[in-house]
């Protein structure tokens, strides 16, 4: 006998591309140049999540919520943008799980 016990997990998976090109996540340099890039309006201590913790508020300059400020909490130690507060719990939440 001898069956390997796995389930069919990671059947149809497709979000796990990986690149190594400086085309990933950088600025794109594509496209019609409309819009100015988005600007910097605060960089302030984000206290309720811990020593070291930022928080970013970034004005968007145009589109159709152009003026609209997005709030960015930057991690203390490597400084990992994460975008939402929701998001900010779930990493520390990871973070305790695996004892970091």
């Amino acid at each position: 006998g001898g069956g390997s016990g796995a389930s069919g997990r990671g059947a149809g998976g497709g979000g796990r591309r990986k690149m190594d090109g400086e085309d990933f996540g950088g600025k794109r340099s594509g496209g019609a140049g409309r819009g100015l890039p988005p600007k910097e309006v605060y960089e302030r201590p984000a206290a309720e999540f811990g020593e070291g913790w930022t928080v970013k508020g970034i004005q968007r300059m145009s589109g159709k919520y152009q003026g609209h400020v997005d709030n960015y909490w930057f991690t203390p130690k490597k400084k990992r943008k994460l975008r939402s507060r929701t998001e900010v719990k779930r990493f520390l939440e990871a973070l305790s799980a695996v004892g970091g």
